[in-house]
């Protein structure tokens, strides 16, 4: 039996990929490849991992321990018959899957040989540019937490993640690209036939830094002691947009501090993989040291007016609906 295993870190594409392959899951049988379950994704595979809970999926952490083993559970058990009806292929997919530590890779690999028995694991992995991966990680920290992380201290585990898992199986290499669907990528590699195939709609876009310094103002006056747990309603400030409001864009230096940080990985990966990132879009170098924990401010260049703007439009908006519902 084959299986893949699509690991990613967060913000590499795994939207694209899950959302093609669930949509899509009767035409892949038709196929020969089978994506287990019925749900979008598998973050509830995360568990096979028996990892430390500040690991696991942000969705479940707020959930009573009793459901949440009850769910997990019956989670698995569909998993595993799908994965025992015979089929020659099969592809999974979780970003939460993108670890480096190897006692958790052997326990996801005791569970497959006590419930599915003898396989044959691929582990298809997508990663990103440091930098483009630093940044758009801070969005999704920020729907959670009240502060990003430092680019002083920030490192992306690409390397120690392949090489964990090469220990113990084939490791595909892919680079995200803009631009290029990570779909494509997949079925390419598979050598799946796309004819047929429900291509979805592009979701997760980026947060303007109107956006993300109204979040990181709630989470902190409002959330301090409520870290690392996501709260859904506050996605709704991802939904109200402004054309006025500006992109993402990281202040003199910060790009060519990660690139320091991340240098002789880098190098790593040019000589492992032939994969290479030019630094050609940073500029300057940032001489004040980060703090460990760092605002919106610190990191992007913002525009406080534009900002004011964007948070009185969703005041108003809140106002007017409430007067509503009066």
């Amino acid at each position: 039996m084959k299986i893949y295993s699509h690991v990613e870190s967060n913000n590499a594409g795994a939207t694209s990929v899950q959302g093609g392959l669930s949509k899509n899951r009767k035409s892949l049988e038709d196929k020969g490849v089978c994506y287990p379950d019925d749900q979008l994704c598998h973050h509830g595979f995360n568990f096979t991992s028996q990892q430390d809970e500040k690991f696991w999926p942000r969705q479940y952490k707020d959930v009573e321990l009793n459901d949440l083993q009850a769910y997990v559970t019956e989670n698995l058990v569909k998993i595993a018959n799908d994965f025992n009806r015979g089929l020659n292929t099969y592809i999974f997919s979780s970003e939460y899957l993108f670890i480096d530590d190897k006692k958790s890779v052997e326990s996801i690999l005791e569970w497959f040989e006590q419930h599915v028995g003898s396989i044959d694991l691929e582990v298809i992995l997508f990663f990103r540019n440091p930098v483009e991966q630093y940044m758009s990680s801070q969005q999704k920290i920020i729907k959670e937490e009240h502060s990003i992380e430092s680019p002083t201290f920030y490192h992306y585990s690409f390397r120690s993640v392949i090489e964990t898992w090469s220990d113990f199986c084939k490791v595909n290499v892919f680079e995200h690209k803009k631009g290029v669907d990570s779909l494509q990528v997949v079925s390419n590699f598979l050598d799946l036939d796309n004819e047929g195939l429900i291509v979805p709609k592009r979701t997760n876009e980026s947060l303007s830094v109107g956006q993300m310094l109204l979040l990181e103002k709630t989470q902190k006056n409002v959330y301090s002691n409520s870290a690392g747990i996501f709260k859904k309603h506050l996605f709704t400030i991802h939904n109200i947009k402004a054309d006025w409001l500006t992109k993402p864009y990281s202040k003199c230096g910060v790009s060519n501090l990660i690139y320091e940080n991340h240098f002789h990985d880098l190098q790593w990966l040019t000589h492992a993989y032939e994969i290479n990132f030019d630094n050609n879009n940073s500029v300057g170098f940032y001489n004040s040291p980060f703090k460990s924990e760092c605002s919106i401010s610190d990191v992007h260049e913002s525009d406080k007016k534009k900002f004011e703007s964007y948070e009185s439009m969703i005041l108003d908006l809140l106002l007017i609906e409430h007067s509503k519902q009066s």
